[in-house]
């Protein structure tokens, strides 16, 4: 468009050379240009800046556009009885070099629109009787080695833009491959390799971020698990053996773990379970859950001081969203010392804490959960896991 615009330009502000130059013939100039030639143009620039508009209908506006300026001025030309008309003619080749030159169209269509404007240039010098002897031979080999040189030009100019295209293309291909690769590092970054849960990093970055989006006085829950006595199986079995059991445990979890539960390992044989607007009623059946479901996997472990297989303590804390940075930490902390309470208690089962904050510090349970729950125990070695009955958790205040 700013080619076709800037021709325009041009095209208009020389009419005032055609009534100097060929007085004669200054009312056909003024109708070819501004009653014929400009408003053509005009259309075509409108075509031209409509962002549907492709660029093969770019590069016919240009050609039509250059064929019109050089049909114009040659008729008008032609027409002249001053012998200064027949140099004037010599205005072709400005506008066949400014066409293939400033505006892009191709290698091709670069060609035939030389040769053309040449034809139109060599014919109306032949038709015009004030011409001196030899325009006519000087236009042909003027407008043959212009048309030479101008689509050489084009062509140059062509494989220049191609070449910044690619270059622009294979760098812009460049840099988003290192943002998917960098994207990638961060996830494998955030990703246990043995369990294929989220690792401490990564499972941080889920409940801060499930923390930043929640008002305060939303309630939170966060669960600390432990697997019971798993340094003595590491002993016992060999470590290959753990890695199974890790896996075993991270998947049986997973698929215990609902909707909104987020679930890492936080390293060792230790895990973690978080869920940001979860409800506290909902603690002692999610803590439950868990460890019925491990249980459930009946891994053997002989030196489990809570059962002949492999099980997991859980502590649980809820609690309230304040707005604080130091919320997490607080989280878990309450968590831990839930999880030791479970340990204390006899293993394989969840402890749950719920505070309620009162101001400066202070906190007590949540009035809406029962405060009799027993003690979740593990089941005795002369009752088969799966045969648990299933105790509950209990609430410490």
């Amino acid at each position: 468009m700013f080619g076709l615009s800037l021709g325009a330009v041009f095209y208009v502000g020389t009419l005032p050379l055609d009534w100097m130059i060929v007085p004669d013939v200054r009312a056909l100039s003024l109708v070819m240009r501004l009653g014929i030639g400009l408003p053509i143009t005009l259309a075509l620039i409108l075509l031209v800046a409509r962002p549907t508009c492709g660029d093969a209908a770019r590069q016919w506006a240009v050609c039509i556009a250059a064929l019109l300026c050089s049909l114009t001025i040659t008729v008008a030309m032609a027409r002249s009885g001053s012998p200064v008309a027949a140099v004037y003619l010599g205005g072709n080749l400005v506008i066949l070099g400014f066409s293939i030159n400033m505006v892009p169209v191709g290698t091709i269509v670069s060609a035939v629109l030389c040769c053309a404007i040449s034809a139109i240039m060599v014919a109306g010098a032949a038709v015009s009787a004030a011409g001196p002897p030899g325009v006519v031979t000087t236009y042909i080999l003027l407008g043959t080695l212009l048309t030479i040189v101008c689509v050489f030009a084009n062509w140059c100019l062509q494989n220049e833009r191609r070449r910044t295209f690619l270059t622009l293309l294979r760098e812009e291909i460049r840099l988003r491959q290192i943002s998917q690769q960098r994207d990638l590092l961060e996830r494998l970054a955030a990703i246990d390799p043995l369990t294929g849960l989220a690792n401490r990093r990564g499972f941080d970055a889920m409940v801060n971020g499930d923390l930043r989006h929640a008002k305060a006085g939303t309630p939170v829950c966060v669960a600390m698990i432990d697997i019971d006595c798993f340094k003595a199986f590491n002993d016992s079995y060999g470590h290959p053996r753990g890695d199974d059991v890790l896996r075993a445990v991270a998947e049986a979890m997973a698929a215990r773990c609902g909707p909104g539960l987020r679930l890492g390992r936080m390293g060792g044989e230790e895990f973690a379970v978080a869920a940001v607007g979860t409800d506290h009623a909902a603690l002692p059946a999610i803590g439950e859950g868990l460890c019925r479901a491990v249980e459930a996997l009946a891994l053997p472990h002989g030196r489990n001081s809570a059962g002949p297989v492999v099980t997991i303590s859980v502590g649980l804390a809820g609690s309230w969203t304040t707005g604080s940075p130091l919320d997490t930490g607080r989280f878990f902390a309450i968590a831990d010392e839930a999880l030791y309470q479970a340990k204390r208690a006899g293993r394989n089962c969840a402890v749950v804490t719920v505070e309620k904050a009162l101001g400066a510090g202070a906190s007590v349970p949540d009035p809406s959960l029962p405060t009799d729950m027993a003690t979740c125990t593990a089941p005795t070695s002369s009752e088969p896991p799966h045969r648990h009955p299933g105790a509950a958790a209990r609430l410490v205040p």
